[in-house]
C-alpha cells in the first residue's frame, strides 16, 4: 500500500496540471472551505483525468474524510480535525 501511495504521489508531482483558470477557494456543504490555489501541482491525486472534465469519481463526505485526511495524514502536513475544514459562517 505504501508503495502505491509513493507511486501515485510522485505520478502526481511530475504531470502537469492543464485545468484553465482553476478556481483559488472551493466552498462545500456544511461549511467546508477548501484551498483548490494551495493544492495546485498534485491534481491527479484527485482529479480522475484532466481531459475528462476534472471529476472527482465519488466525492462527497466519505471520499473527502477517507482522502483528504488520510492524505494530510500520511504527509504530516495539512487539517485532518473537524474544525480545521468545516469553518464557522
Amino acid at each position: 500500500m505504501l508503495k502505491i501511495c509513493v507511486g501515485l504521489l510522485v505520478l502526481a508531482l511530475t504531470i502537469p496540471c492543464y485545468a484553465m483558470d482553476p478556481p483559488k477557494i472551493l466552498k462545500f456543504k456544511n461549511n467546508v472551505v477548501y484551498d483548490h490555489e494551495g493544492h495546485q501541482g498534485i491534481c491527479n491525486s484527485c482529479h480522475d483525468t484532466i481531459e475528462g472534465g476534472n471529476k472527482i469519481s465519488g466525492f462527497g463526505k466519505e471520499w473527502a474524510h477517507k482522502n483528504c485526511i488520510g492524505c494530510h495524514t500520511r504527509v504530516g502536513n495539512g487539517p485532518t480535525a473537524c474544525n480545521d475544514c468545516h469553518k464557522n459562517p
